[in-house]
């Protein structure tokens, strides 16, 4: 099933809960995979990250900056630059991508990226978040031209 997306895309905040990550929790195919330790798993929104053109990506980057109330927030982006609107970012970062079958068997190797959502992995110590913690993705539409679309990663 491939998702349908129109010229609108849903910008309101949407909650997702930061998990541990457990490597027996994901596909088979990534069983290869040398994984850090310490890693939190993010589960992204299927069409804001399709909006954002990373469904066929490897990778996206990550920007984290501090918001007026000194609290750290993270941007995700298709392009490996901070656009002008996030500016002063603390530190970026490229992630990787995985996919996953949503409300299946989360080993199956029957996965794909024209049907399957998204998730990254972050170490701990670099987002400064716990297992159970909330964060909130709000997509940010470009507004004039040369200026890019992103997420917004609100820590809850």
């Amino acid at each position: 099933m491939v998702m349908m997306m129109s010229e609108t895309v849903d910008t309101s905040k949407r909650k997702y809960t930061v998990s541990q990550f457990n490597k027996d929790q994901v596909s088979r195919i990534y069983s290869e995979k040398n994984f850090e330790e310490n890693l939190l798993r993010f589960n992204l929104p299927e069409d804001l990250t399709i909006f954002l053109g990373l469904q066929f990506r490897e990778s996206a980057y990550l920007f984290k900056k501090l918001d007026s109330k000194k609290k750290e927030n993270f941007y995700i982006s298709a392009i490996s630059y901070p656009c002008s609107r996030i500016n002063e970012t603390l530190e970026a970062r490229e992630v990787l991508l995985y996919n996953y079958k949503e409300n299946g068997d989360p080993r199956s190797c029957l996965i794909n990226r024209e049907d399957d959502p998204q998730f990254i992995l972050l170490p701990q110590d670099w987002c400064n978040l716990d297992n159970g913690d909330t964060v909130e993705f709000q997509y940010v539409p470009e507004d004039q031209p040369d200026t890019e679309r992103y997420l917004e990663v609100h820590v809850g």
